[in-house]
């Protein structure tokens, strides 16, 4: 504030500027707050993932529509048959609560353009196709990645564990304790996936007849 003192009738009046403190209180507060923060956005969490997943379709799904896309999400291409070198096969069964869920033909393939990706199927037999310009490993997770169904150790796409229904894997026979998704793929493999209550198993085989695949 600006107020004007007498100091002498010799020297007439002179200017004196007091600034009183607490406004110098004020300012000193607006500056070192700056500008008001920008509210931070919720990173993706494990669960919101979870849930997302579980609110997918249920089965049955379709092969997906873009091959190339789907090869691509599941970190493998699509070749030319001519220029396949590793060919194996594994049969994949998948059940939802005592229904066998149908693993659809024409996963990972273009026949138009008459190319196919390295994790693809023919026929609804649940017969995969492991194929490669070399030697490698594929993994059951990006078959499913490929197909656009998740696989977690506690669901397969919208079939997600509760309170009612656990997931169980299988492999030749034997019950697999880990994420099926990093089973990797051996020639004659039988896989299967059951959806159900616990204790619930279907018929699973320990091997596939092969003589028809």
């Amino acid at each position: 504030m600006v107020e004007l003192v007498p100091i002498s009738p010799l020297w007439g009046v002179v200017l004196r500027i007091r600034t009183r403190a607490v406004l110098g209180a004020i300012a000193v507060a607006v500056i070192a707050l700056g500008p008001t923060p920008t509210p931070a956005v919720a990173a993706d969490t494990p669960l919101d993932r979870h849930k997302q997943e579980c609110n997918s379709e249920k089965p049955p799904w379709p092969a997906p529509a873009d091959p190339y896309a789907a090869s691509a999400a599941a970190g493998i291409q699509m070749m030319d048959p001519k220029d396949i070198v590793m060919h194996i096969h594994a049969h994949v069964d998948i059940y939802d609560r005592g229904e066998k869920v149908t693993i659809p033909a024409n996963i990972g393939i273009d026949a138009p353009g008459k190319k196919v990706s390295y994790l693809h199927t023919h026929d609804e037999t649940g017969v995969v196709h492991i194929e490669g310009p070399q030697w490698q490993d594929f993994s059951l997770g990006q078959f499913f990645t490929e197909w656009g169904v998740p696989l977690r150790p506690d669901g397969i796409g919208g079939l997600c564990a509760d309170d009612e229904n656990v997931v169980t894997t299988y492999v030749n026979g034997n019950v697999f304790y880990g994420d099926p998704a990093s089973i990797i793929f051996r020639d004659h493999d039988q896989i299967a996936l059951v959806y159900g209550p616990p204790g619930y198993q279907p018929p699973i085989a320990a091997t596939y007849d092969w003589s028809a695949a």
